[in-house]
This record gives C-alpha cells, sequence and structure tokens, in this order.
C-alpha cells in the first residue's frame, strides 16, 4: 500500500487556511483541542487519573515517550484520544503534535500498515509546521534560508530539516498555496526585514531535499 502523501499534504494545507494561521511558529495543540471528536490529555493528566507513576504512563503509550494517539469507535465516528509528553522541548512537542493531528485528519484507526500511516503523518507534520509556501514566500523576498533562518523563522531544528530533506514531494493545488502564502504575508515582510537588519549569517544554505518538489504557486 502507498502512502498518499498528496492528501496528507492538502489536508495540512486546508488546516492552516480553516485556522487562519499568518505567524509561525505554528502551534498544532490548539488545533487538536478545537477538534470535536479528540480528547488531548498530557501522560501527567494519564497519571493522576489511573493512579499509575508517570513513568509507567511513559512506558505503557509511547515507545518514542512524545505522543500517541488512540482511536476508538462510538455510534459508528472515529474519535481519538491523544496524549502527550508535555515536558517536551518546544520544538520536540510541536512535531509531536503535529503527526497526532496528522493521524487524526487522515482516520487513521490501525486499518493500515504501520510504516503507510508513518509516512503520511510525517508529511503532514512538516507541512504544517514548515508550510512550502511561507517557504518559498521567504526564498521570494530575497533571504536565503540557513538553518538559523528557518529555527527563527517556523522553530525546526537540524532534526526537523533531516525529516523534511527525506520526505516524499507532495502535490498541493496552487490555489490553496496562494491563500496560505497571503496569509502569511505581513508576516514574511516583517521577518525578512528584521533578519537582513541585524542579522549577519554566513552559514550553508537548507538542502530541502525532495520537500519543495511539487510545489506551484
Amino acid at each position: 500500500m502507498t502512502p498518499n502523501y498528496d492528501k496528507a499534504a492538502i489536508m495540512a494545507t486546508e488546516l492552516l487556511i480553516e485556522h487562519a494561521i499568518s505567524a509561525a511558529p505554528v502551534s498544532p495543540l490548539p488545533m487538536l483541542k478545537q477538534r470535536p471528536n479528540v480528547l488531548v490529555v498530557s501522560f501527567t493528566e494519564v497519571s493522576n487519573s489511573v493512579g499509575l507513576d508517570r513513568d509507567e504512563v511513559l512506558s505503557t503509550f509511547s515507545k518514542t515517550q512524545d505522543a500517541v494517539t488512540s482511536c476508538f469507535i462510538d455510534d459508528g465516528e472515529k474519535n481519538y484520544i491523544v496524549a502527550y509528553n508535555q515536558r517536551l522541548p518546544v520544538h520536540t512537542a510541536q512535531r509531536a503534535l503535529a503527526r497526532q493531528l496528522g493521524h487524526v485528519m487522515l482516520e487513521h484507526d490501525g486499518s493500515r500498515p504501520d510504516d503507510v500511516r508513518t509516512a503520511e503523518e510525517t508529511c503532514f507534520a512538516y507541512n504544517l509546521l514548515c508550510p512550502r509556501p511561507l517557504i518559498r514566500a521567504v526564498q521570494e523576498a530575497g533571504l536565503e534560508i540557513t538553518l538559523n533562518v528557518l529555527t527563527n523563522m517556523t522553530s525546526c531544528d537540524s532534526d526537523c530539516v533531516a525529516g523534511m530533506k527525506a520526505l516524499h514531494g507532495a502535490h498541493v493545488p496552487p490555489e490553496l498555496n496562494r491563500k496560505v502564502k497571503a496569509l502569511f504575508a505581513d508576516y514574511v515582510k516583517n521577518f525578512v526585514s528584521f533578519r537582513k537588519s541585524v542579522t549577519v549569517d554566513n552559514s550553508a544554505p537548507v538542502d530541502f531535499g525532495c520537500y519543495l518538489e511539487g510545489y506551484e504557486d
């Protein structure tokens, strides 16, 4: 079974539009909490509610100890419980929660192979946290995107860049990309102006690999 990268990227882009996101870094947590079929709890809250030591909860719920999503059916509808480690560094928590949001938006329920679900939720997460229209707009404004620039712009770190570089290319309808680009227009203008006026950055530009392949605006 082949992952549907296009669907994952499109859904992430549509969610940015739905929530009128106009600045970075993008926070997935409020989006998760606003989904009507999702209950979001921290590992500490789970620990307190079931009477288990927090370390036991970590080992039980998540091999990676960052976040996990469980799906259950109620009256024929898919519902989700997302448990996450609220003590993670911000950028790590953002990626973990973005992946869980990907599971929810793509309606993953365990019926598809693990590798397919992982590929789709990863594609969703990076298209949400590091929107390609934002990256392209900054490039078009004349600012070379180094790791330092990307980190300041989106909170993406070197691990994030490695993940993006390894991503499969995805196609999103140009009209959706244009809408996101318009949402970020003021942010891009202010960010580029600030970076050019106060910062000298001689580091190498980021290699996005296949991430920007298939992008159209």
